[in-house]
């Protein structure tokens, strides 16, 4: 008896202190609820990458393509529909490869308590969670949002209590008619509480294939 396929492949993005246990948990949520679900350690990953922010992005672009295609002939993904997702600092990297590396059928990108600006590298700002990056080389989430093709649909899921809620406005505005936002009550920055948040990002998650 063969299996039916999975609803999409899900690439997620860790955020500044990598793949964790509250992402392994959600992982195992969407992966029980039909979705082929990778996680990437961006943390990890990007302590591997030069300090020239352009030639930063251009290998970091080039590699997570390379990942993803990998991923998805592993699993027999390569025919169902593609979701990037992350959290914090894994949302705002998701918002650039969706910018910027954009996989073969790229329905939807999944936000959680992203900020509205993000780097290609983790930073002791980022593991405090004080301020979202301004240097040189970083962008613009909402910027990001604008520049995806109108058929991909854009979820934001995001905590009452997170201190970052306010950049919400700006990224809803970007999106326009194809994006939505969930909110979490009593949920902070950190979401770590898959009991609570996970019934929201699946819904979430959901939201961003239908047609």
């Amino acid at each position: 008896m063969t299996s039916a396929p999975a609803k999409a492949f899900v690439f997620f993005i860790g955020n500044d202190i990598g793949f964790w246990g509250a992402h392994q948990d959600l992982a195992k949520r969407l992966a029980g609820a039909g979705y082929d679900v990778v996680g990437l350690d961006v943390k990890l990953f990007f302590g591997r990458l030069p300090d020239d922010s352009a030639a930063r992005a251009r290998l970091f672009g080039d590699s997570v393509a390379v990942m993803i295609a990998l991923a998805r002939r592993e699993l027999g993904a390569d025919s169902i529909p593609v979701v990037l997702g992350g959290h914090s600092l894994g949302a705002e990297v998701a918002s650039w490869i969706a910018a910027h590396a954009a996989p073969p059928r790229l329905t939807g990108l999944l936000l959680i308590s992203s900020r509205g600006r993000g780097h290609l590298r983790a930073t002791l700002s980022d593991i405090a969670n004080r301020s979202a990056p301004t240097e040189p080389g970083s962008y613009s989430v909402a910027d990001n949002i604008a520049a995806l093709p109108a058929s991909v649909r854009v979820a934001i899921v995001r905590g009452t209590d997170d201190r970052f809620r306010a950049d919400d406005a700006e990224l809803i505005r970007a999106g326009g008619g194809r994006i939505d936002k969930w909110s979490v009550p009593w949920g902070g920055h950190s979401m770590s509480n898959i009991l609570l948040a996970g019934p929201f990002v699946e819904r979430a998650l959901g939201w961003t294939l239908r047609r």
